[in-house]
């Protein structure tokens, strides 16, 4: 039997706070995000990242998750997803607090209807759609199981998996906290010679 260790971090949340996340990056260009309760700001290369499992948001749920140090909710009817940022662009009430009405995402606040691609296709108040009125929309591909979201303008197509996983024939996803930074957490999957004595293992 084969096993494969398919290591995948959280991209910035909190500087204590670790989740899933893969990195497959090509640029290092991007403008550093600013992470709260670290000194100075730490630069995530454009690219795509796996954000999340494919079953963390199923038909008609509405998940809030934290991710590039930014709220955002994700949402699933018919089968599509979409992932916009978790702020309603009218009075920015939290879009993850609404419900999913038909194949729009519903405001809690005014009630306020959005579409697939972000814009509002329904306001009751004037009782017509204001294309205009759109909340930031996130570029997301699903892919093997994974959610992946693209971060930054110049980031490159989707590198291909290696071929050992694309060959599983079963896979699960594990997600856990962990009180260190990031870079702490990378490194930590990065570095097999601590197995035989911190966990035992080989």
């Amino acid at each position: 039997m084969k096993f494969l260790l398919f290591p995948l971090f959280a991209a910035l949340s909190l500087p204590s706070q670790s989740t899933s996340m893969a990195i497959n990056s090509r640029r290092v260009s991007a403008a550093p995000i600013e992470v709260s309760g670290i000194s100075g700001s730490i630069a995530l290369p454009e690219g795509w990242y796996i954000v999340a499992h494919s079953t963390d948001v199923s038909e008609g749920q509405v998940v809030a998750r934290k991710r590039f140090n930014e709220n955002m909710v994700f949402w699933r009817k018919n089968g599509e997803l979409s992932v916009f940022q978790d702020l309603c662009p009218h009075r920015q009430a939290k879009l993850s607090k609404g419900k999913i009405l038909g194949n729009r995402l519903q405001c809690h606040y005014h009630g306020i209807e959005f579409g697939t691609q972000g814009c509002a296709e329904w306001v009751p108040e004037v009782k017509r759609g204001m294309p205009n009125l759109c909340v930031h929309s996130y570029q997301t591909v699903e892919k093997e199981g994974w959610i992946w979201l693209k971060h930054g303008n110049g980031a490159a197509e989707i590198p291909e998996s290696p071929e050992e996983v694309r060959d599983m024939k079963y896979t699960t996803a594990i997600s856990t906290v962990w009180n260190t930074h990031i870079t702490r957490a990378i490194e930590s999957q990065l570095d097999y010679a601590h197995l035989p004595t911190v966990h035992k293992l080989l």
